[in-house]
């Protein structure tokens, strides 16, 4: 069994060592892709190196950016049997892939969820299932859109490549484009199996200073919130049944709430006014959803949405 590793590289000269360092340690056949796109530090040059160092690894520049231009040149390029990605600040466990190779030989299965490390300032916060167990594509669906265990996340699941097929990212969505890539291949193979592990398999090393943290650039051009944009996106996949359309319904509810009371918005009615209506479309779907994942934070955010929608609109 040999793995496809994929990995993005943009301005990680710091961390990028460290990470395929992880990679190549797994004592399993693999092949590492790095795609380094548009960085202003010394990724490059520590790429080559890496190149040099591992002949497992294989090294390619970008000229577009984009984590999901790179990616997908990774799976263009990808010939293992399993598909997995990893990002360049993150690392993956001490023998993350060979746990994830014995659930694939032991189970017919499609895909392998795996539990997840949080890693902030050192600290390691363990993100894991309470129980494992084979699911289905809409289990599946219902766990990437609302299960903050799982995520919407590629980099903590490994993939058959045949499975991929001709699928990639919608290079088109800055946010949750992983998230959609995920659903995307769920929602085309109805009948896959799907393993959710309790084994923490990856580290996710939380960045304040990222994209996702600056808020503004939460937004397009047309004062939407993009995370809201890449969840319609799904809403309008061929063959997405009404109980899958209701976890992303859901969804949009919860990250329109999310956002809604930061004062950035609050000064921009437009902007409110989106996610108000964005609230009270989808009240319903996240009130049917409520009982499923992380209730008491749900239950906190139907109080706010409840707030806002007697508040009206700004």
């Amino acid at each position: 069994m040999k793995y496809s590793i994929i990995v993005p590289v943009h301005n990680a000269e710091s961390t990028i060592t460290r990470c395929i360092e992880s990679i190549v340690n797994q004592n399993v056949g693999l092949q590492v892709i790095l795609i380094e796109n548009g960085s202003t530090d010394d990724s490059a040059s520590v790429c080559e190196i890496l190149s040099r160092k591992y002949d497992c690894v294989e090294y390619y520049q970008s000229k577009l950016s984009g984590v999901s231009n790179a990616r997908n040149i990774g799976l263009d390029k990808a010939d293992g049997d399993i598909i997995g990605f990893c990002d360049a600040d993150d690392y993956y466990e001490p023998n993350s892939l060979k746990k994830v190779s014995k659930i694939f030989e032991q189970y017919e299965i499609d895909i392998v969820y795996m539990a997840l490390y949080i890693v902030n300032n050192g600290a390691h916060t363990l993100r894991s299932v309470k129980k494992e167990r084979i699911i289905n594509s809409f289990e599946a669906i219902d766990n990437v859109i609302s299960n903050p265990c799982v995520m919407g996340s590629v980099w903590n699941k490994f993939f058959k490549k045949e499975l991929i097929g001709g699928h990639r990212f919608a290079e088109e969505l800055s946010y949750l484009e992983d998230g959609y890539f995920n659903v995307e291949i769920l929602n085309d193979n109805k009948n896959i199996k799907i393993y959710l592990s309790k084994e923490p398999g990856y580290n996710y090393v939380e960045n304040i200073n990222s994209a996702t943290n600056n808020f503004q650039k939460l937004f397009d051009e047309n004062n939407k919130l993009k995370y809201v944009n890449a969840l319609q996106k799904m809403l309008s996949l061929f063959g997405m049944q009404d109980k899958e359309k209701r976890c992303i319904r859901a969804a949009i509810f919860r990250v329109s709430v999310e956002n809604i009371e930061n004062p950035y918005v609050s000064k921009n009615p437009e902007i409110y006014n989106g996610l108000y209506y964005d609230i009270k479309k989808n009240y319903i779907s996240y009130f049917s959803h409520l009982f499923s994942y992380d209730v008491k934070h749900k239950i906190k955010l139907l109080l706010i949405g409840s707030r806002v929608l007697i508040g009206g609109e700004n």
